[in-house]
């Protein structure tokens, strides 16, 4: 009898669970931050043990709101499960963006953690907080801990350096020289 009570329990662990996405996920973003979180989709999220680790999948769909004056070019997130071991911290960077003040838009994030096992009670299993924001004057506001404010400004540099060149193309040929300038790229 108490074999089968320990097997049961084992498995209980070993399977995947879907924790309370309330309690378990949380978005953090700071007090005077150019974002607003609208809505947060965990989906499938899931906790699964594994040996004396907690492998933590997400799959979510978080929408924000330009909440600044200005338009958003790149944002990047960082996702935290635990500080210091491996495989505790991720992001998720999302450059190219065109968002005017007052905008919604989405960010979908597909990760996998991993936490020790024994966490402290009441503690979310996943904080996401917000790394940094690029805004079309190439200003940026975060604490840029991840160090991607130099990516999302030569991402946003190149994507502009594109649109003008296909521009030239479109406007030097009209739409034959246009598209044999997209199929030479």
């Amino acid at each position: 009898m108490l074999v089968r009570l320990l097997l049961a329990l084992v498995a209980g662990l070993v399977c995947g669970q879907s924790p309370e996405a309330g309690r378990a996920f949380k978005v953090n973003l700071p007090q005077d931050s150019p974002l607003a979180l609208v809505s947060a989709d965990w989906g499938s999220s899931r906790a699964t043990a594994r040996g004396g680790a907690m492998e933590v999948e997400i799959h979510s769909t978080l929408q924000f709101r330009n909440a600044s004056p200005r338009r958003l070019r790149g944002v990047s997130l960082l996702v935290l499960a635990q500080q210091v071991a491996p495989g505790g911290k991720a992001s998720v960077t999302v450059p190219a963006l065109d968002v005017a003040p007052g905008e919604q838009f989405p960010v979908r994030v597909d990760l996998a953690l991993m936490r020790p096992l024994a966490a402290p009670a009441g503690e979310a299993l996943v904080e996401i907080g917000l790394d940094g924001v690029l805004f079309d004057d190439m200003s940026f506001y975060g604490a840029d801990r991840l160090k991607t404010r130099r990516m999302l400004i030569a991402w946003d540099l190149e994507a502009r350096r594109d649109r003008r060149a296909l521009l030239a193309a479109l406007k030097a040929g009209g739409p034959e020289a246009l598209r044999a300038r997209l199929i030479n790229i």
